[in-house]
């Protein structure tokens, strides 16, 4: 029998499991890796404008970098649609803002026109083979070390940074998860507590700015 003296046990303090969250680079970063993509001068001018609209549609329209290099020509709509066939997660659609994107597509079609054969997918090389994965891959690899970007950046991390944008922008969950294609909308809600640590890393340096500068998130 306890006695009425004896302390109270403290609660012990509960452990809260580590969320792992998305790896996101700023919307600054994210448009100097179009700009780098099209002034690359390590492939001819007509590759570099297909490789950063690759890279456009990933970060506009938050496509997968196995969903892009995947589309076919009949996929992609004048009207900001593309649709989506045996992606992940089943058929599905994006969109993008085709006032933006238009005049791109147009000159890549130019492009594509010459460089296409029958059955060649939306993005090939010229002889009309498929643009792959792994060349996706490595170029974002090497934009992102001749741009100084630190941290992880990988063609995912473009589609990362779309949502996160979306959630910025006042997108609500729901919207958001229709943009991504997801089937949980758990899945989706894990891009509030990416703001959720930038608004920690924000209020963290207040008191390491001067009065009255900006802080950049």
């Amino acid at each position: 029998r306890s006695s009425e003296n004896e302390p109270l046990p403290l609660d012990t303090p509960r452990k809260r499991k580590k969320r792992k969250l998305p790896k996101v680079i700023s919307t600054r970063e994210a448009d100097s890796l179009l700009r780098a993509a099209e002034q690359d001068r390590r492939v001819t001018n007509m590759e570099a404008l297909r490789n950063r609209l690759i890279l456009e549609l990933m970060y506009r329209a938050g496509l997968r970098v196995s969903e892009v290099v995947g589309l076919a020509l009949r996929d992609v709509e004048r009207d900001g649609v593309i649709r989506l066939y045996a992606a992940k997660g089943g058929d599905g659609t994006s969109y993008f803002d085709a006032d933006r994107l238009l005049p791109q597509i147009d000159a890549w079609l130019a492009i594509r026109q010459a460089w296409a054969r029958e059955g060649s997918l939306f993005f090939c090389k010229p002889g009309g083979d498929p643009v792959g994965v792994r060349y996706v891959q490595r170029l974002v690899k090497r934009l992102k070390e001749q741009l100084g970007i630190a941290g992880i950046c990988t063609p995912h991390v473009l589609r990362h940074t779309f949502a996160t944008e979306l959630v910025g922008e006042g997108f609500t969950l729901p919207e958001i998860q229709v943009a991504l294609r997801h089937a949980n909308l758990a899945t989706t809600a894990v891009y509030l507590h990416v703001r959720d640590e930038s608004l920690r890393r924000k209020v963290a340096r207040r008191g390491h700015t001067n009065p009255g500068e900006e802080v950049q998130g």
